[in-house]
């Protein structure tokens, strides 16, 4: 699971910097919306089965397969 953890964390990270180079944002906070537009966003992803949310957590939670 650690192996796991670690392939995706490099995975994402090499994602993250290949938006970055093309000029995209990464980040919500980039895109100035307004807090409650933010929890819209966030409550969206947790309901979809997205939960560890956020820079370094790593997750995706689903009953049928999972990685944290």
């Amino acid at each position: 699971m650690e192996m796991m953890k670690n392939v995706l964390k490099k995975l994402f990270l090499k994602l993250k910097l290949f938006f970055i180079s093309l000029g995209a944002k990464t980040r919500l906070s980039d895109y100035k919306l307004n807090k409650t537009t933010i929890v819209q966003v966030v409550e969206n992803l947790k309901r979809n089965g997205f939960v560890a949310i956020g820079e370094q957590k790593i997750g995706y939670t689903r009953k049928s397969d999972s990685y944290t």
